[in-house]
């Protein structure tokens, strides 16, 4: 499939160790029925590093920095992508699956909805029919429940998941990237509101050519799921304060304070020692 030489589509793959699923999830993006694009790994400053496979593959680039967080990451991947050319990214999760002609297929969703931010159906690899995360229509509870709606048709929506979407480096660089206030979780669904505030699409394509199966750990060392809670609760009172106005807000606030607490009680028996807990939550020390 060629959509001439205007088109230069650099499929960016954000990492933080995890070589595992990054080598499939390689592997499967070189095994692609076209060619036409090439393949960005960015390593946030793993601790261990890459195998040497993964840094001699043709149409493979890798690139590694310090630790920025998952938003700081993404940009400085699609900075240097765009100043090399690219004119479309794909953002795609290493701990992902998908169809050999995924990524014809979005070479054809690009041509056919130019300038917008494309978002595929995200599905359970263990539970291949079963949505993962879909996007949708904004409301109190986009902050907290994960909308699981299966589309029939190409969908407007206002949030998006960061785990696979398309966008032109036109909209990108209009867009800023992510906002680094969330260096990690909901960087993903203020992207796509401001992109609608400058009337740049955003959209669902339940296409199945698209789909994505997310591969999700449930497993966290103690410290670690500490860490993980923090930012994602700092994430999300970040996102209420900046999305939501008068009583909205308010009810996010309250949820946002309902769940915290729920949270606390379901795990006392493990709650990290406050030194543990400390070491948790200084910045840069998990991912």
């Amino acid at each position: 499939m060629s959509l001439g030489n205007n088109v230069r589509l650099v499929v960016v793959v954000p990492v933080y160790g995890n070589w595992t699923d990054t080598a499939d999830c390689i592997r499967a993006l070189l095994a692609q029925t076209t060619s036409e694009f090439r393949v960005l790994i960015a390593d946030d400053g793993s601790p261990t590093l890459p195998p040497a496979e993964l840094t001699s593959l043709d149409r493979v680039q890798y690139l590694v920095g310090e630790n920025l967080g998952f938003a700081g990451n993404c940009n400085r991947a699609a900075e240097a992508a765009i100043s090399d050319g690219a004119t479309h990214l794909l953002f795609l999760n290493n701990d992902t699956e998908f169809s050999s002609d995924f990524v014809e297929g979005w070479m054809r969703a690009l041509a056919e909805y130019p300038g917008a931010v494309l978002s595929p159906v995200i599905y359970w690899v263990a539970d291949r029919d079963r949505v993962w995360y879909s996007g949708g229509l904004m409301s109190v509870w986009i902050p907290f429940l994960r909308q699981r709606r299966k589309y029939s048709r190409v969908t407007r929506v206002d949030v998006i998941c960061g785990c696979a979407f398309l966008v032109p480096a036109v909209e990108w660089r209009a867009l800023g990237g992510f906002d680094r206030r969330y260096p990690m979780y909901f960087e993903d669904f203020d992207l796509a509101i401001r992109a609608s505030q400058l009337s740049i699409p955003v959209l669902v394509m339940p296409d199945p050519q698209l789909a994505v199966w997310h591969r999700v750990s449930g497993s966290f060392r103690e410290s670690g799921a500490w860490a993980r809670e923090y930012r994602l609760t700092h994430a999300q009172l970040l996102f209420i304060r900046v999305h939501y106005q008068g009583l909205r807000r308010q009810i996010c606030y309250a949820l946002a304070a309902a769940r915290l607490a729920a949270i606390f009680v379901l795990n006392l028996p493990n709650l990290p020692q406050p030194r543990a807990l400390w070491r948790a939550l200084v910045p840069g020390r998990a991912q």
